[in-house]
């Protein structure tokens, strides 16, 4: 074998530790963080999608609909202590949960699909089969800090058999293989029907007469009796060891790692048979099978004398066990007759008529409950779609007293200074609701969220003085979000959250001073953003996870200057507006982070000073308009202007026409074509000229700058020998004066 063709194995025997300690790392300084979670508290949490989709299975399915670069993915029903505990759990691998937090945790990870924590398949027998071993749960006290290792030999680990999710309706194949005769609603395809269902096959019980009181009666006793006479599969099928006996039977984990064998004997057969084909088992590696029907109460003598088993604590809705491997423990099995079976699933078919009829009658019951709310008295309901209240008596929102069927609500004049959290909730065909007029001081988070159908909200001329954090979240629907005349003087970062398909939001006439940091995070698919004049301050990332904007209009700011990312994490913008304004100094990378814009139109603004105007072609910026500006400082060289851009048009603007001139003139304002830019732009000084085009100043007789001459070419340490030479020059004055 020739060296050129010998190969060579690189392993890094840290890079699994590494690796987990790097992501922690990230997601500690919140770096490289491409998707955000909140809770309803407000709190939240940059993390990284690859790490949540690695390890959920919801979140994996989730960011792969989701189009948006940064998600915000608001958790409801979930505390930020969980969150965190999730997330480690998640990056570390591990996480130290109090006792009486574990029941929450697990409930959490459940529906979120963690891995490792929740069984995705839903059954325990499928976890016990499962080649990954299970998580350890590490659990802390004050005493003492308990360890990672597994339960003792004297402690057994089991998995619950769960009956909390709805029965399945029987096939009619099943059925009528069973030997049950079918309803007539079974064999038309009526049994995706409930109702149908319910009424036909009690027609066969009832003799085609209805379902009053006393016949469910009927059915709740024969139910009793089937339950006082239940077979001993039946006990089996309802997890029940005897029958009076409610408890659940666990199913026994076996380890991952060696093959545990049951011992399945007959009524007539003996222990030395069944003891030879056990060793027969083992010795070839195999599982014997077991019937598909055990009794729980024929059990191993060795297991009565064995010392008592701790069961953990089972969180019986959630349906996740903490399911460690056991020691292998011997079940014998009862071998059921036919009749037997047949018994069982006429007790089960018994068992889902009843289920059918409580069904129907809940629903009967849950009609008659709406049909009997009466209209508000302070309220005029016009139609069952259509309710106005408008008298001033509401201090509060009658959400539940108000048709679940209203699609136009009118609360108008009425003071209720709150809206709190899922104040609608119930109102879920709603499609415009107007508030105009209301004593309004605050909206609480998610006070809209369940009104997936709203399509025009009003909140107008209220005493309303901040958009508070996720006040607007999930409205995913809404067309027209009015919000003028009020008195909004900023708006807080996550505001409008989730919020998406937004034809309007209209934000004239409010006090608006600020703009913070993400305040319209997560807003997508908005037509228009019109904000109102005054605005004095505009924070560092206030635009980002803005996405997929139509027109945003920003003008007559009075701005002390346009900070560094200002624009960062806006993306997919037709146009942009900043006009009208003073904008005071553009500081460096003000425009750093915007991509993906049609225009971007500055016009008619006031500007001190560019330092840096940079528009990279990573920014994806289709045509700039420089239009009508009036800058009293030109930028101090002229490579502080890169417009990598498809088109410029830089027109009607005011420049310094002194030395500063030559650094715009070579600039990318120009484009190369400094006659025509000449041409089309103004002198704002000096004096006598100002006003005047550019095109009458001969730049070839106006020196350049003297400091940014010596500054490019000479360096920065002629400049000091050139002030040490005029600190010498005033000393020997002085001196000549002192001595004469």
């Amino acid at each position: 074998m020739t060296t050129s063709s010998q190969q060579y194995c690189l392993r890094w025997n840290n890079h699994r530790s590494n690796l987990l300690n790097v992501v922690d790392e990230l997601l500690q300084n919140e770096s490289f963080t491409d998707c955000t979670l909140a809770v309803d508290s407000g709190l939240t949490v940059k993390c990284h999608k690859i790490v949540l989709a690695a390890c959920s299975s919801y979140f994996r399915t989730l960011f792969s609909e989701l189009i948006c670069k940064h998600p915000i993915v608001v958790l409801k029903d979930v505390n930020f202590g969980e969150l965190k505990a999730i997330l480690q759990y998640m990056y570390r691998g591990e996480v130290n949960v109090a006792h009486k937090d574990l029941s929450g945790l697990l409930k959490v990870a459940e529906t979120l699909k963690v891995k490792g924590l929740v069984n995705e398949h839903g059954s325990c027998s499928d976890m016990a089969r499962d080649t990954s071993p299970p998580p350890n749960i590490s659990t802390s006290t004050g005493a003492a800090h308990s360890s990672d290792h597994p339960s003792p030999p004297n402690s057994t680990s089991v998995c619950y058999s769960l009956y909390d999710k709805p029965l399945t309706p029987l096939e009619p194949s099943r059925l009528a293989s069973s030997g049950w005769p079918l309803p007539l609603s079974l064999h038309s395809g009526a049994s995706h029907q409930p109702t149908s269902l319910s009424s036909a096959t009690l027609s066969g019980y009832d003799n085609g007469y209805e379902f009053p009181s006393f016949k469910r009666q009927k059915l709740l006793q024969q139910s009793a009796m089937l339950m006082s006479n239940d077979t001993p599969i039946l006990r089996t099928v309802l997890g029940q060891t005897h029958a009076d006996n409610s408890q659940a039977i666990p199913l026994l984990r076996t380890d991952n790692h060696e093959s545990v064998n049951f011992r399945n004997t007959n009524s007539n057969g003996s222990t030395n048979d069944n003891e030879s084909r056990r060793n027969n088992d083992l010795a070839h590696g195999e599982r014997p099978h077991s019937p598909p029907f055990a009794d729980a109460q024929y059990t191993d003598e060795s297991e009565k004398r064995s010392p008592p088993q701790s069961y953990p604590v089972v969180d019986t809705k959630s349906g996740i066990a903490d399911c460690v491997a056991p020691k292998p423990e011997w079940k014998r099995y009862k071998q059921y007759t036919r009749d037997d079976i047949t018994a069982a699933i006429a007790a089960i078919y018994i068992y889902y008529l009843l289920c059918i009829a409580a069904v129907d009658l809940t629903s009967d019951s849950e009609i008659t409950t709406t049909r009997s709310r009466v209209c508000p008295p302070e309220c005029i309901c016009l139609s069952p779609k259509q309710v106005l209240c408008n008298t001033g008596g509401l201090e509060d929102i009658p959400a539940q007293q108000l048709p679940e069927t209203v699609e136009e609500l009118s609360l108008t004049k009425n003071n209720f200074p709150v809206i709190k959290g899922d104040a609608f909730g119930g109102l879920r065909v709603l499609r415009k609701l107007i508030l105009d007029g209301n004593n309004i001081s605050s909206i609480r988070p998610f006070a809209f969220r369940g009104l997936n159908r709203l399509r025009e909200l009003s909140i107008q001329n209220t005493p309303l003085p901040c958009i508070e954090k996720f006040s607007f979240a999930a409205l995913q629907n809404i067309s027209v979000l009015l919000l003028a005349n009020n008195k909004i003087r900023y708006v807080e970062g996550y505001s409008f959250a989730g919020t998406s398909n937004v034809n309007v939001i209209l934000l004239s006439n409010n006090p608006l001073l600020t703009i913070r940091s993400h305040a319209f995070a997560g807003l997508t698919n908005v037509n228009n953003l019109i904000f109102p004049p005054g605005i004095r301050a505009i924070e560092q990332d206030a635009f980002d996870g803005l996405q997929h904007v139509g027109q945003l209009k920003l003008g007559y700011m009075d701005l002390s200057g346009l900070q560094s990312y200002t624009f960062r994490g806006l993306s997919h913008v037709h146009s942009i507006f900043i006009q009208e304004s003073d904008l005071g100094v553009v500081q460096r990378n003000a425009f750093a982070g915007l991509t993906h814009v049609g225009y971007l139109n500055v016009l008619n603004n006031k500007i001190d000073l560019i330092e840096r105007l940079h528009l990279r072609s990573e920014n994806y910026i289709e045509v700039l308009r420089f239009h009508g500006n009036h800058v009293l400082e030109a930028p101090r060289h002229a490579r502080d202007v890169i417009l990598e851009v498809d088109m410029v048009s830089a027109i009607d603007n005011h420049f310094p026409c002194d030395c500063q001139a030559h650094n715009v003139l070579e600039s990318d304002f120009a484009r190369g074509n400094s006659v025509e830019f000449q041409r089309r732009n103004y002198c704002i000084s000096p004096f006598e000229y100002n006003g005047k085009p550019m095109n009458v100043v001969d730049f070839d007789l106006v020196a350049r700058c003297h400091d940014n001459v010596i500054q490019d070419n000479l360096g920065s340490g002629v400049v000091e020998v050139s002030r040490f030479s005029a600190l010498l020059l005033i000393v020997f004055l002085f001196s000549t004066n002192f001595f004469r």
